[in-house]
């Protein structure tokens, strides 16, 4: 027997999951400078929520991914990635990026497409996380480690010069604890 409260528990959720889809359907299929002109939020405390997927979200593909899997062009272009912005700032001992996440198709076989799907924000970054980045950082297309130091003195003049984009994994908190930059082609 359902119960009242169930009952508008999974309309709630059905409501979520239809405003979710929504939401990537309109912004995956404008043009890039379309869907990148969002506002972003006033404050860092929704930059781990929201928008942000969970540590698990980053490997699940969108539906945008599992449309374009097939094709080999966009063999390993799945999930969603961070796309790093100027603005990474620090505070004590926390340090936030400015970022935009956001999905790729394969409308062509030269290179993947990148599609924002939320606004930009910022994103706090762990003092441990493991970071491996390659052009501009680094003057090679194999990505290199680099300690958190290092890459927050150099990330705001490198996400000026050259788009930057990274697979990420996030803890329980909506830190960022992974960054791998993708090698673009």
């Amino acid at each position: 027997m359902r119960t009242t409260t169930a009952a508008r528990l999974r309309r709630a959720g059905a409501l979520g999951a239809l405003t979710a889809a929504a939401l990537l359907a309109t912004t995956a299929c404008q043009p890039e400078d379309v869907a990148q002109g969002a506002a972003s939020p006033s404050s860092t405390t929704s930059a781990g929520t929201g928008a942000s997927p969970s540590a698990d979200a980053s490997d699940a593909p969108s539906p945008t991914a599992s449309a374009t899997a097939k094709d080999p062009a966009c063999n390993g272009w799945k999930g969603i990635d961070l796309m790093l912005l100027p603005g990474v700032r620090t505070k004590g001992d926390h340090a936030y990026l400015k970022v935009q996440e956001g999905t790729w198709s394969c409308p062509s076989t030269d290179m993947p497409v990148w599609h924002a799907i939320g606004p930009k924000h910022e994103i706090p970054l762990s003092g441990t996380a493991k970071i491996s980045v390659n052009h501009p950082l680094y003057n090679t297309e194999v990505n290199k480690p680099m300690d958190v130091r290092t890459f927050l003195d150099k990330a705001d003049a490198a996400a000026t010069a050259s788009r930057m984009y990274f697979a990420y994994t996030i803890d329980k908190t909506g830190t960022v604890t992974n960054l791998d930059q993708r090698r673009m082609p």
